[in-house]
């Protein structure tokens, strides 16, 4: 297995990995994020708590997704590090092994929300016309979405018409120690928990060559 390139994070300079020895792209000034650890609970502002917000999502979260293990190094990229979208959350491209992988993933304080977007070819079965909840899954995945159940995710799945493409929204669920905002082990285990999730998925979807991407963007609905 070949050794993981360092994360492909799209900004223009390069700094220090604190999780490794590999150069990465740096996140925007971390200051008032580092700072929200020295604050008690009555003095975190909201400046404060979406700052650090924003550090895990654009700079944890990133590196810890970028170290799954596939045959090609896994690039990930942010669609817009300035900024949170739909409230909480950041869209990441995930690219290996000459597969795409789109996800949303929302942080709501000590919440964390992953959702993908799946094509729905699998339901044209018309055994599966009147289909619900863990059914509508497909059955590829099922190992994968044990696993996240029985680690404490809740995972949920939805028929949908997005920008007017039907879509099967996966969508998972995790609630975090009150103190996530301010504990960096927290914080990189469940970047790494989350990665292990994405990688058994993906791996699942590999063995049965199935896709784990839409043709629009995955996002709350």
């Amino acid at each position: 297995m070949s050794t993981l390139a360092p994360l492909n994070v799209q900004r223009a300079h390069v700094g220090h990995n604190p999780l490794g020895s590999n150069p990465v792209a740096p996140a925007p000034d971390n200051t008032e994020a580092a700072n929200l650890a020295g604050k008690s609970a009555t003095k975190q502002t909201l400046q404060d708590v979406q700052a650090a917000t924003r550090d895990v999502l654009t700079r944890i979260f990133p590196e810890c997704l970028s170290l799954m293990g596939f045959e090609d190094a896994v690039s990930v990229s942010i669609d817009d590090t300035s900024r949170l979208i739909e409230v909480c959350g950041v869209r990441y491209t995930l690219t290996f092994a000459g597969s795409t992988i789109r996800l949303w993933v929302g942080l709501n304080v000590y919440r964390v929300i992953v959702i993908l977007f799946l094509e729905r070819d699998h339901l044209c079965d018309p055994g599966l016309a009147n289909a619900v909840g863990d059914a509508l899954i497909p059955h590829a995945l099922m190992h994968a979405i044990r696993g996240a159940r029985h680690v404490g995710y809740e995972v949920h799945v939805e028929p949908a018409t997005v920008e007017g493409c039907d879509v099967l929204s996966l969508w998972m669920t995790n609630w975090m120690p009150k103190n996530f905002l301010s504990s960096p082990m927290d914080q990189v285990f469940i970047g790494q928990d989350l990665a292990l999730m994405i990688q058994s998925l993906c791996r699942a979807a590999a063995r049965d060559n199935l896709k784990l991407q839409s043709d629009v963007d995955p996002r709350p609905l």
